[in-house]
């Protein structure tokens, strides 16, 4: 069973103990598993709330707040770095729906998020320097450029694995 799958069959079984559901992207691999969870909770009159839980993130919410209340200035450069550590097991690996699914859309999510725009150009470089998930036709470690109408730009680097531990962070 897919990861969410298993999202997807939780939010049933919360409908049935009578309770809403809040949940990380994606509650299904398809449409139409999506839209019947929204049925669902329309049936059971709770609320189904998916989203990017990184809006939700205290820091990042501080820094868009900073930039609504013109506390920042003009944003010419994002940079976003996203390691985790330790790798995460195969076995999601292989059900996670690679590394730009499952890590990049976060990072590029935030970014669009806090610039109240959409890139106009993007550029995106990877590789796999673990076999295994070379193997699974991915890569472990991702470089992605963007460019926005504004003229801002913005880098993300990406990494299933940081040696010497999780790394995340925002820059402006």
């Amino acid at each position: 069973m897919k990861l969410t799958d298993r999202k997807q069959s939780q939010t049933h079984v919360k409908y049935l103990t009578g309770k809403g559901v809040f949940c990380e992207k994606p509650i299904s691999q398809d449409i139409a598993g999506t839209e019947a969870c929204y049925v669902e909770s329309e049936k059971a009159r709770k609320p189904l709330f998916c989203s990017f839980n990184r809006r939700y993130d205290p820091s990042i919410r501080g820094v868009l707040n900073g930039i609504e209340e013109q506390n920042v200035g003009d944003i010419h450069m994002v940079k976003m770095c996203s390691r985790d550590s330790p790798l995460p097991p195969m076995s999601y690996l292989k059900i996670s729906g690679g590394i730009f699914h499952d890590c990049a859309v976060h990072d590029i999510d935030v970014i669009c998020w806090i610039l109240h725009q959409y890139p106009v150009s993007v550029y995106a470089q990877g590789h796999a320097h673990i076999k295994a998930i070379a193997e699974m036709d991915d890569v472990d470690t991702v470089a992605i450029t963007m460019k926005f109408p504004s003229g801002a730009l913005a880098m993300i680097d990406l990494s299933r694995n940081a040696s010497y531990g999780y790394d995340q962070r925002l820059e402006l």
